[in-house]
């Protein structure tokens, strides 16, 4: 008779699992909707952010070409004296 009542339990338990496991990516799929269209709604504004400040850049570049170049060279030359002396405490 337990034995019975065993296959009876593990019959009913196995339905559960079987239940929840289709219930289960609905339940995701409403709770992760609304966190997907946050984000992209996140990532349209930083795209149209960085859209105008690229334009707003390309447009101080045109107007001072001279300047912007020697801002260029001058940050290369930091990074590269950066990089060479991280570089060289490794070795």
């Amino acid at each position: 008779m337990v034995f019975l009542h065993d296959i009876k339990n593990t019959f009913k338990f196995r339905q559960q699992i079987k239940y929840k496991s289709k219930e289960a990516p609905n339940s995701m799929s409403e709770k992760v909707k609304p966190m997907v269209e946050e984000l992209q709604k996140k990532v349209e504004d930083v795209t149209k952010l960085a859209n105008e400040y690229r334009a707003e850049l390309e447009e101080i570049m045109k107007r001072r070409p001279l300047e912007s170049a020697g801002i260029i060279f001058v940050a290369g030359l930091v990074l590269g004296i950066l990089i060479g002396t991280s570089t060289s405490r490794r070795s």
